[in-house]
């Protein structure tokens, strides 16, 4: 079996997609990207670019008039949906090339765009959120990809939460959270990208950063709202760690509306997630 050494080493060839994705990312947390450098940096990636207009042609922007081009993208809907949007998509493909990850990436995207809306009320930084929720699970579809049999079967048949840390580990000699974040470190993602990564199933995410904190949030509130039963009886404020909620700022009328949120979520990733 394959070391986590030897794993990261595979992961740093990557395609002419992936090498846009992560600049994209890398550029977060810069302020001097520019809409050009932006178009440009998607525009190297043509299978990309065509999904990214078509998305935003879509019923779902409602755009009263054709967008052409992205640099058209960038000016009708700005930088920060359009670099939100290219890097879900490119991310999301892989659930239409393999179908037992779709599950997977509406996961994913339900807990980026949640983070996002937590992000805005706390006052963390939104974009990064965003990504970090994206990405905290990165670990967990590289495993996937070099192990799908034995992940499946050995690993989580069972396992969910902070229980599946410790099966990863006798079972590889790691876990997904190590693998990831030692992957973002290598990519050079920023930071708050790495500690979310690295802590998303750590109660005590907000002695580790806000984004850390957001990300833990959101996965827990996406984790009850896609099980009906328990999101009838669950309570942000009185469920989720007290020092955690206290760090973000978190009350009731903030979370007041929390499961409508999702299921505006729910419908925004379903449209990009048919594109």
């Amino acid at each position: 079996m394959k070391t986590i050494d030897e794993i990261i080493q595979q992961q740093q060839i990557l395609t002419s997609s992936q090498h846009v994705i992560i600049s994209l990312i890398q550029q977060l947390d810069k302020e001097e990207t520019t809409l050009e450098t932006l178009a440009h940096q998607i525009g190297n990636d043509p299978a990309l670019s065509a999904r990214l207009l078509k998305l935003a042609n879509s019923s779902f922007f409602g755009m009263s008039s054709k967008v052409a081009s992205i640099q058209s993208a960038i000016l009708v809907l700005g930088m920060s949906t359009v670099k939100k949007l290219a890097i879900s998509i490119s991310l999301s493909q892989q659930a239409k090339d393999q179908k037992d990850l779709m599950h997977f990436w509406k996961d994913n995207l339900m807990i980026a765009y949640c983070a996002e809306w937590l992000a805005e009320k706390t006052g963390c930084q939104k974009e990064i959120s965003f990504v970090a929720g994206l990405l905290h699970d990165v670990g967990t579809l590289v495993l996937f990809t070099e192990f799908p049999d034995q992940f499946v079967s050995l690993v989580h048949e069972e396992c969910h939460g902070p229980g599946i840390l410790a099966k990863e580990q006798s079972f590889f000699g790691f876990d997904h959270t190590e693998l990831g974040s030692q992957l973002a470190l290598n990519w050079h993602f920023p930071e708050p990208i790495i500690q979310a990564i690295k802590s998303h199933h750590v109660g005590e995410a907000a002695t580790i950063g806000p984004v850390a904190g957001v990300v833990f949030c959101a996965e827990e509130l996406v984790g009850y709202y896609t099980c009906p039963t328990a999101a009838e009886t669950f309570s942000p404020i009185d469920q989720l760690p007290g020092d955690l909620i206290r760090f973000l700022g978190l009350d009731q009328e903030k979370m007041a509306n929390w499961k409508n949120q999702l299921e505006v979520i729910s419908h925004q990733v379903d449209a990009i997630l048919m594109e």
